[in-house]
């Protein structure tokens, strides 16, 4: 019996002592579609994060680049979108940080040629730093970075650290994705901080089939490497075509380590995600199996020997729950927790039936057993994937090769627990836009309506499938991309919500952002009775009160240095709403 939970809960906003709470944000742009939401944290003292997408029209014929920087208390610091007025159908899948900049791939046609690219942005104000695109192999291949990873270690075995990006993703004949394509070959891209290449490494198996699933879709650091997921073409011993997950390590140069792909379903296996235990040296691998219609932990030991008895794939009733993300507990360093979406879920609230594609689910296991700890859940959020884009979730039974960084963790300077940061969706019933839903969580719970998870496990066993790799050359290409302020609407999850979270759904704002010598705050709601600006460091700065029946005001920062500062607005009711602005 499932257990729906309606959640009544305050939204918090910016605390000087201690971190924010949780918070689920709905982010509109006109009647438009989000599409492949991915996220990182930048790395740069704010608890600020990234989020990534590509935002289609109604018709899902067009669509724009989105970067989006976040504050911890789920505001909205700067939007922009990226496009390159000479090249078309630019297209955004992963995201990394990297320092006081963060970096994206993905692919844009060229000459009627897909292409990977790299493009380097500025943290702090979006502004677009750097930009490549690379042809992998030949200018006649098609490309497309699926995956972005920011790396320190020797790129070349002179001893000296080279700080740069690896990018994990497929090149081949065809220019949209289709595992049928007469040629799809996995890669790994390597490049310095300036984006010039370093080495490149394809990935391939000889196993001749009518289908050919060779595709790299994550990058996860080792000591000893790089360990790769993603699919590769592969027989069961009983001669039958299979697509197998990907499991596979390479040095820190390129080369070859060891390969322990495998199948272990009856038509389809991808791997998507990893963790590595630098205590131990083992690698826990998410992958999802069609035989089950769920997801799996498959655990290598330092040689990439599987480790029967930590391997475990989900065996339940309730079907179609794939994972996406693989990331540590902020509970317990015992623990690590799935993260991925349901393929479809109904359930009732307010007397009608809600449809649920890519509902959030959050599992939560222990490393040393498998066993699940304490609740987990699933989100229960109505949305219905527009079809249309060779990238949906469900064009299949389970997403063949894509699989975004869906969630990642919030770790806090001032000692305190982490959050969880997650990608979500929303179409609300009878309308044709899809909202970008971002939850920020300690507790795996959302704040809007949610249901318990138990799910149960059995073991696997595998049949091993041969890859090969190899150094190949890149070359380089000059992109224009430019970035492009973009307004938005900012609400509050729209499930039970008590009176007391009225004020504190999106009510107001502030612009310009950044701004140099004025910022202007508004309320939508009640009146300014006063705003306070601290710094990133908990000073107060300034202070400014106002009185009648001000809903806009204007405040001066001209005497405020260069930098991040968090402005306070206090309501005529007094009650708190709290934004983030850049002074330039």
């Amino acid at each position: 019996m499932k257990t729906i939970l309606f959640s009544i809960a305050f939204i918090g906003f910016f605390c000087l002592s201690l971190h924010a709470q949780d918070f689920q944000r709905e982010v509109q742009y006109n009647s438009d579609i989000y599409h492949d939401l991915n996220l990182d944290v930048i790395n740069d003292g704010s608890n600020d994060f990234i989020v990534a997408s590509n935002i289609f029209d109604t018709n899902m014929s067009n669509s724009e680049i989105s970067l989006k920087r976040m504050d911890e208390n789920g505001n909205i610091v700067w939007a922009k979108q990226y496009s390159d007025a000479s090249l078309q159908n630019a297209r955004v899948f992963d995201v990394a940080n990297m320092f006081d900049f963060v970096a994206i791939t993905g692919s844009i046609d060229v000459s009627g040629t897909k292409h990977t690219f790299i493009a380097k942005i500025e943290a702090a104000t979006g502004n677009m730093l750097d930009v490549n695109y690379y042809d992998i192999v030949s200018p006649n291949f098609n490309s497309t970075g699926l995956n972005i990873a920011f790396t320190n270690t020797d790129a070349n075995n002179d001893g000296n650290a080279d700080p740069g990006f690896v990018v994990g993703g497929f090149f081949g004949n065809c220019y949209s994705l289709d595992y049928q394509c007469s040629l799809n070959i996995g890669y790994i891209l390597r490049v310095d901080q300036y984006l010039n290449v370093l080495w490149t490494t394809e990935l391939d198996t000889s196993v001749s089939a009518t289908s050919d699933y060779d595709f790299v879709n994550k990058i996860t650091e080792t000591s000893d490497g790089f360990f790769l997921t993603g699919s590769a073409t592969g027989l069961t011993q009983q001669g039958f075509e299979r697509q197998g997950a990907l499991a596979y390590l390479i040095d820190y140069e390129g080369n070859f380590v060891w390969n322990s792909s495998y199948i272990f379903g009856n038509s389809r296996d991808v791997s998507v995600d990893a963790y590595y235990e630098p205590t131990t040296g083992n690698i826990y691998m998410l992958s999802n199996y069609s035989s089950m219609h769920n997801f799996g932990i498959t655990v290598f030991d330092p040689n990439g020997t599987i480790i029967n008895s930590l391997s475990w794939v989900i065996n339940s009733g309730d079907l179609d729950r794939y994972g996406f993300s693989l990331k540590e507990s902020v509970t317990s360093f015992n623990n690590l927790v799935v993260f991925g979406y349901d393929r479809n879920e109904s359930w009732s609230a307010g007397g009608t039936t809600q449809t649920g594609q890519s509902n959030v689910i959050v599992y939560e296991f222990e490393k040393a057993t498998g066993n699940q700890v304490s609740i987990d859940y699933q989100y229960l959020t109505p949305h219905v994937e527009a079809p249309g884009d060779e990238y949906n979730f469900w064009n299949s039974q389970m997403p063949l090769i894509y699989y975004p960084d869906m969630a990642t963790v919030l770790d806090y300077n001032n000692g305190t627990q982490g959050d969880y940061l997650i990608a979500g969706y929303r179409t609300p019933v009878g309308t044709p836009v899809t909202l970008a839903e971002i939850t920020k969580t300690g507790n795996k719970r959302n704040n809007c309506e949610n249901m318990e998870l138990t799910l149960p496990h059995t073991a696997i066993s595998v049949y091993d499938i041969p890859v090969t790799s190899g150094l190949v050359t890149t070359t380089t290409g000059p992109m224009n991309f430019s970035g492009t302020p973009y307004n938005y609407s900012l609400t509050n999850c729209d499930g039970t919500l008590g009176t007391a979270d009225n004020f504190n759904k999106q009510t107001g704002g502030l612009y310009p952002n950044p701004a140099t010598d004025q910022l202007t705050v508004y309320l939508e709601q009640n009146t300014i009775a006063s705003v306070t600006i601290h710094s990133m460091l908990g000073q107060k700065v300034a202070a400014q009160t106002f009185s009648g029946s001000t809903k806009k005001a204007s405040v001066a920062i001209s005497a405020l240095k260069t930098g991040i500062y968090f402005i306070t607005v206090t309501n005529n009711v007094n009650q708190n709403q709290t934004f983030k602005f850049i002074k330039e």
